[in-house]
């Protein structure tokens, strides 16, 4: 009872940091897209759908291939999987939303952890400049548990170039506060980082880019991912 309720201060604290820093604007420079777009097209997961990425950190430059791993029925919800060498990811996609369940963090893709008061929405409708969402979601692991609390605002639709090629894109923002706390300890710590991802219709995520976000809203780069190839095999 003690843990639990150590872990629901933190989320109260943390979500009230996470709104006291300053969000971007809405009104991006807009493209030429003018056709609505639906989630499932901003984000499409089909059988053997990979998409190749070069990151860009403090630690240089490095590539990896996220991979659509098929789908699962649980508690009423589809889930469909993806996968790269950081970690599998349980999404549940609507015309509505599209959300983060669940995390695996090894190679059994069974082993799931879902998240528990709340998911981590990526994407929600209306798809127009000016949407924002809030939300917070709780991961217990085995000797952890992770809180996160964010902030997303939809910027609007702006050309983005990156090794694959020049896609027209809906933009979001999001700022992210997540705390790690140990479960035999309660010992804690935080990180808070602003995030921009570019989705683009039929193709999916095409950029990500990450800061630590530190007091006075000074950014330090993290990594930046950018698709390098959107990989469909043919049957």
């Amino acid at each position: 009872m003690k843990q639990r309720a150590i872990f629901c201060m933190g989320v109260i604290l943390f979500f009230g940091s996470v709104a006291a820093y300053p969000q971007e604007t809405a009104g991006r420079q807009e493209s030429k897209e003018t056709t609505p777009a639906a989630i499932q097209s901003l984000f499409p997961m089909e059988q053997d759908f990979s998409w190749r990425y070069e990151r860009i950190s403090k630690e240089g430059v490095s590539h990896y291939t996220t991979s659509y791993r098929g789908s699962r029925e649980m508690d009423g919800h589809t889930y469909h999987i993806l996968s790269n060498p950081y970690g599998v990811s349980y999404y549940i996609s609507s015309p509505d939303f599209l959300k983060i369940g669940g995390m695996v963090q090894n190679e059994d893709v069974n082993k799931v952890n879902f998240y528990e008061e709340g998911d981590i929405v990526r994407l929600k409708t209306p798809l127009a400049s000016g949407n924002r969402w809030q939300g917070r979601a709780v991961l217990e692991k085995e000797e952890d548990v992770i809180i996160t609390a964010y902030h997303t605002e939809i910027l609007g639709w702006e050309k983005v170039t990156v090794p694959a090629g020049d896609f027209d894109s809906i933009v979001t923002s999001s700022t992210q506060h997540t705390i790690f706390i140990k479960k035999k300890t309660g010992v804690g710590r935080g990180m808070l980082t602003f995030e921009q991802a570019w989705y683009s219709p039929g193709t999916g995520m095409v950029r990500r880019d990450m800061h630590l976000l530190y007091p006075g809203d000074v950014r330090v780069p993290l990594r930046d991912d950018r698709l390098e190839e959107f990989i469909r095999k043919k049957k």
